[in-house]
């Protein structure tokens, strides 16, 4: 083996032993597990709390029905998922979207509250839209500090509030059928 060696050329003999340095400094410097990188528990953890620091809860705001009597948007919420749908009189998208609404009521009213509150100001305007409501669904009225609270400024617009209050979905806009489906499917999970 000696006398192999010997008869090496310099430059081979130099390709050895920088080979077998690289192999002996890649054994002897073998990184150990990535501190940084997370197991699968770890990761569920994470995820746990970071939706728990991301949820936006529903405000408890007060709200009155067709009977006059105060209704705590939280006491439907710890209950069952509500549909929150706030509307005004004059808005024509809204006009279109009442019947859909009432449909979709009569179909999922029993898992889902379906809150659809007008905003129109005035005694006389609300008699009149109570008298002449052709609907299933339940009617409430609130006034537009609580849109304020709910950041409501235009209409319509509704929310989808999970069982316990965490806004799972918000729209401003015309509503679109199939997302409401998804945003109701998806509260009774």
């Amino acid at each position: 083996m000696k006398d192999m060696w010997r008869k090496l050329p310099l430059r081979k003999k130099v390709v050895v032993l920088l080979t077998l340095l690289c192999i002996g400094l890649t054994i002897g410097y073998l990184p150990e597990p990535y501190p940084h990188v997370l197991t699968k528990e770890e990761i569920k953890e994470a995820e746990a709390v970071s939706r728990s620091q991301t949820e936006v809860l529903a405000h408890n705001v007060s709200l009155t029905d067709q009977a006059g009597h105060s209704v705590s948007i939280q006491s439907l919420y710890n209950k069952k998922p509500v549909f929150l749908y706030f509307w005004m009189s004059w808005s024509d998208m809204a006009a279109k979207e009442l019947p859909v609404l009432d449909e979709m009521y009569r179909e999922q009213g029993r898992e889902v509250y379906f809150v659809v509150v007008c905003l129109d100001r005035g005694e006389a305007a609300r008699q009149q839209i109570e008298s002449a409501w052709p609907y299933d669904m339940p009617l409430y009225f609130a006034s537009m500090e609580t849109a304020g609270i709910y950041n409501v400024y235009e209409v319509p617009q509704w929310f989808m509030i999970g069982r316990g209050g965490t806004i799972l979905d918000k729209h401003a806009g015309s509503l679109d059928r199939k997302q409401l489906a998804y945003s109701l499917a998806r509260s009774l999970k």
